[in-house]
């Protein structure tokens, strides 16, 4: 496995960006000869950004150069002070590709094929910088065996040091037993899952004002969430790592709410019989992206210093770009707290020197 550190960084303080994703442009230029209806054209412009359109031409999109040019990441990372980031694949290339989260509603076949190219291009940015980045793989959840393949081989071959997940699978959501291998091989491998929301419900009534990414997303997160632990997955992968982004949807502020229910109703206990979820809550991550500070400060005093971490939402416009500074503002955390959360707790999950 290739040797990756966090180094010396100039910046203020030593800092892991969790929630970082990047476009492989090159990985996709490799599967247009055997996949051309997945791929979209990706046409540079003149202002050094990436125009895509879909296979068809129905639907465009813009890609900021920040996507893909590693050059101007890494110094928009010494502007922002961030020191490192965790990779990990845009699960959205363009809203009608057939593909729009996470390569899942394809043939597996194709899928795997996408997943292996999207890893190797993954493998290729950090081999470039391994002081700066480490990737997170992405695998083909629709085929279950070729996900715990292409797992093992992106963390053993690639060096790849988790993987990235959507939070349903075409609509099962992530407590469905055909999952269970998956599950028990991340565990083996030691590595955390990062779960990122994909295609929400009630996108018909999401459709104005964005509110698809403003409450959409986070409630997909929450469902992700609930499913693992109310699901029993935690019961049978007590040492499983999962953190979750979006300062985790709205679970850290509803858990007393799944406390109440447990208590009250009978079929919340159908696979956590005589634990409570606030239990299974203790072992999950979060990152503490809520673009707000009071909020932020909660979620942080409610799980805890060492189970929330750095993760900005980069390059996207949802980003928020004062994070390592609304860190450093919290007056009731201590040098060493700030120190956890800023890179401590990551360098931990993802097993860095």
């Amino acid at each position: 496995m290739p040797k990756t550190s966090i180094g010396k960084r100039n910046t203020r303080l030593r800092s892991i960006d969790v929630h970082a994703h990047v476009f492989l442009k090159d990985s996709f230029e490799e599967m247009r000869k055997k996949h051309p209806k997945y791929v979209p054209r990706i046409t540079p412009t003149p202002d050094g950004n990436y125009e895509i359109t879909s296979w068809d031409g129905t639907d465009h999109d813009t890609r900021h150069r920040r996507a893909v040019d590693l050059d101007f990441r890494l110094s928009e990372m010494e502007r922002l002070g961030i020191g490192m980031q965790a990779l990990s694949t845009m699960p959205s290339v363009l809203g009608k590709l057939p593909f729009d989260r996470f390569f899942y509603d394809i043939e597996s076949d194709a899928a795997l094929d996408f997943c292996k190219a999207m890893n190797e291009g993954m493998r290729g940015v950090v081999d470039k910088f391994p002081d700066r980045f480490v990737g997170l793989a992405t695998v083909p959840l629709q085929d279950v065996g070729a996900s715990v393949d292409e797992l093992d081989r992106a963390v053993k071959e690639l060096g790849l040091r988790g993987v990235e997940i959507g939070s349903h699978v075409n609509g099962r959501n992530l407590d469905d037993r055909e999952l269970w291998p998956f599950y028990a091989e991340v565990e083996k491998l030691g590595f955390p899952i990062m779960i990122h929301p994909a295609e929400p419900p009630g996108r018909d009534r999401l459709s104005n004002y964005q509110l698809v990414n403003f409450i959409g997303f986070p409630l997909e997160t929450t469902i992700a969430g609930a499913s693992l632990i109310f699901g029993g997955v935690f019961k049978d992968f007590p040492r499983l790592k999962v953190y979750f982004v979006h300062g985790g949807g709205f679970l850290p502020y509803q858990r007393g709410r799944f406390e109440h229910g447990y208590e009250m109703r009978e079929d919340p206990k159908k696979h956590i019989k005589n634990v409570p979820p606030s239990e299974y809550f203790k072992l999950l991550y979060f990152d503490v992206l809520t673009h707000d500070q009071k909020a932020m400060e909660y979620l942080i005093s409610s799980v805890g210093t060492k189970r929330t971490m750095l993760g900005t939402d980069y390059p996207w416009d949802m980003a928020d770009p004062d994070l390592v500074d609304r860190i450093a503002r919290v007056k009731s955390l201590s040098e060493t707290d700030k120190e956890r959360i800023l890179w401590k707790n990551a360098a931990e999950l993802f097993k860095l020197d």
